[in-house]
Parts: structure tokens; sequence; C-alpha cells
């Protein structure tokens, strides 16, 4: 159940943080074991994602909004993962960030690949950014 869908459900909001630490993990787990399965957790999603990602990369001409879209609900998984050290995470940032500089500094933002350049740009920004959270929290 999503945030907004348990709003609406009880009738009132409740914060983000009370969302995540209080009201989902109660919700999973109602439902771990039953019928439906085992679901998967944010650090499985996160490393399936993440896998994809590379796999899509290396692919000669790979959809920019394809990478992006991608990589936008590995920040979401990775976001949610309680699992995964901080440290660990953060590792997993500098990766990404690193890949898109890369990629970015690759494309002609006045040529074919401007698509592409923008798609790229609003990833980068969205894991700069939690990369740097996480250093401001260290």
């Amino acid at each position: 159940m999503m945030k907004h869908e348990f709003e609406a459900f009880a009738g009132y909001e409740v914060s983000v943080s009370d969302y995540d630490n209080i009201i989902e993990p109660m919700y999973m787990a109602t439902y771990e074991g039953k019928e439906v399965g085992k679901v998967k957790s944010y650090k499985e999603l996160a490393e399936m994602t993440e896998t994809k990602i590379e796999k899509a990369a290396q692919k000669p001409g790979a959809r920019a909004n394809v990478l992006s879209d991608l990589i936008n609900c590995w920040l979401v998984f990775m976001g949610r993962d309680r699992e995964t050290e901080e440290e660990a995470k953060k590792e997993k940032y500098k990766k990404m960030l690193l890949y898109l500089e890369k990629t970015l500094e690759g494309i002609d933002p006045y040529g074919k690949g401007a698509g592409r350049f923008m798609n790229l740009t609003f990833s980068y920004n969205e894991v700069r950014e939690r990369l740097e959270e996480g250093e401001a929290k260290a």
C-alpha cells in the first residue's frame, strides 16, 4: 500500500517518516508468508534494477529515457532500502554518478543526442543530491 493509498483509506495524512518507519513495515509484515508470498525487499529490488541498468548501458545506442527511468526506479528502491549500510549506498551512488558523468560528457547537447542529454541530466542531479545528503549526515 502506498502512502497516498493509506492516507485515503485512513482519512488523515501521515509524515513520510511515520509511513516509512511504522505503517509500511506493519503493512508488509501482514502479507509476509501468506497467499501472495514473500515480497522482495527494497534491497533486492534495488540490486535487480541496478543489474538492468548495467545491461541497458552496455547496449550501443541505449535509449536515454529507458536508462533515466531505470535509474529513477533504482533511486526509489535505494531510498527505501533499510538493509544496505549507508557507506555501501554511498559507494553505489558514486558509481552511478561516475557513469552518468562519463555518459553526459560524451553527448553533444546540440546534436542528435540532445534528448539523451536532457533525460540523463535529471537522473544525474537526483543521484548527486542523494550522495550529498549522505555526506552531509556523516
